[in-house]
């Protein structure tokens, strides 16, 4: 009983952390659309946060066909290619946009 209790309480925990975290990620996205788009504030909010939705839909959805034909091998090897592309996307667009600065700089 003692350890059935436990896995409760970390559960818990657990579920409160991640809650906490993905506020977090709200608060720190939101506030940087609201400084960088001036005049359209509530457009890219609602932007944001329908992607965000539709993402999680999509990626409970598609993590679920996963683990159920597949196993959790598969959904993790989902996790790693969504991360990897984000984290190649991301620097792409640095890498963009720092060429657009140094264009600027030249002109």
């Amino acid at each position: 009983m003692y350890e059935s209790q436990n896995n409760i309480i970390v559960l818990a925990i657990g579920s409160i952390v991640i809650d906490a975290m993905i506020q977090l990620i709200h608060v720190n996205n939101q506030s940087n659309i609201y400084k960088n788009c001036n005049g359209n504030e509530s457009q890219a909010a609602s932007c944001y946060m329908t992607s965000f939705i539709l993402g999680g839909i999509f990626g409970s959805k598609i993590s679920s066909f996963l683990y159920v034909n597949h196993g959790w091998l598969s959904v993790c090897i989902m996790c790693v290619v969504i991360g990897f592309v984000g984290f190649v996307s991301f620097n792409k667009k640095q890498i963009c946009f720092k060429e657009l600065d140094d264009f600027e700089k030249l002109g």
